[in-house]
């Protein structure tokens, strides 16, 4: 049992990496700033 819960800790880490990895990546392909999309079409005016 504790092999078991060492190794699924072990896995743990790099699918916590990867994930961190991928959300990032995708959050820098997506055109504009993220804000940008975010907010839509309502642009406030910057006075």
């Amino acid at each position: 049992m504790l092999s078991f819960i060492t190794r699924r800790l072990g896995l743990l880490i790099p699918t916590f990496f990867g994930i961190t990895l991928l959300t990032f990546a995708l959050i820098r392909m997506i055109p504009g700033d993220p804000v940008e999309v975010m907010m839509g079409e309502r642009r406030v005016d910057p006075e």
